[in-house]
């Protein structure tokens, strides 16, 4: 039940006013595929709760990673530095390399 709109939307603003968002260089949503909207949604979508955070910070906010209780997923490392690039609506989330 941790995929209900109601519950990201309250813990994000915590997180927002607590500056740790605003130390991210960007914020990656999985899909979030198992959730159903319950009578504590009241109608409200995890679409508006994403909206709502793109329009609070300047930085990438995606969503849509192939990750976690989903099929087919993606590997992330835990602990390593990351490289994101974002094009239009494609994101490569890429470790490892060499510069």
């Amino acid at each position: 039940m941790w995929g209900a709109p109601y519950k990201i939307e309250r813990m994000l603003p915590q997180l927002l006013h607590a500056g740790v968002l605003a130390k991210q260089k960007a914020i990656v949503f999985g899909q979030f595929t198992e959730f159903k909207l319950t009578s504590h949604d009241k109608g409200y979508k995890l679409q508006s709760v994403i909206d709502w955070l793109r329009a609070q910070l300047r930085i990438p906010v995606l969503q849509g990673l192939p990750y976690g209780h989903v099929e087919t997923k993606v590997l992330l490392p835990v602990g390593a530095p990351v490289s994101l690039s974002v094009e239009g609506r494609d994101a490569l989330i890429y470790w490892g390399h060499t510069h």
